[in-house]
């Protein structure tokens, strides 16, 4: 293959456009790690706050993830309360305590049981664990 002046092989071209995006992606992760992060107690401060004013101005509607600062009430709940939360996890059910899960576990654990009855499996082991768990009445248990 011959060259004109000037001019750069293709494999050295591919090879700058591959390092370039390898740079793009590092410089990215950099960024990404040096954010600013907030203390435990300025989140704890932060989402004491925010959650009074979603209880007492949007009356734990979701229209209170709408407001411009929700997503400091976002990052401190995250901060606190682990990474993998969302807003409906924030909002709902740490700060306004709207949603019951264990009551949707048992209520699901009860239907499990109830299906076992009208196979006729038995509803021993079943009824056991229910009782364990919920507090919440089955009527096959």
């Amino acid at each position: 293959m011959i060259h004109q002046k000037g001019e750069l092989p293709v494999r050295t071209v591919i090879i700058m456009a591959i390092m370039i995006v390898v740079l793009a992606v590092v410089i990215f992760f950099i960024m990404r790690q040096s954010a600013v992060q907030i203390s435990q107690s300025d989140a704890e401060k932060i989402f004491a706050t925010k959650c009074e004013q979603y209880k007492t101005d949007f009356s734990c509607s979701w229209k209170a993830t709408y407001e411009p600062n929700f997503d400091s009430f976002l990052q401190a709940c995250k901060k606190i309360y682990g990474t993998d939360r969302e807003a409906f996890s924030c909002l709902m059910s740490i700060c306004c305590q709207s949603f019951k899960f264990e009551n949707t576990e048992c209520e699901g654990l009860c239907k499990l049981c109830k299906g076992n009855y009208l196979i006729g499996i038995k509803t021993e082991k079943c009824c056991e664990q229910f009782a364990a768990k919920c507090s919440i009445n089955c009527e096959v248990c």
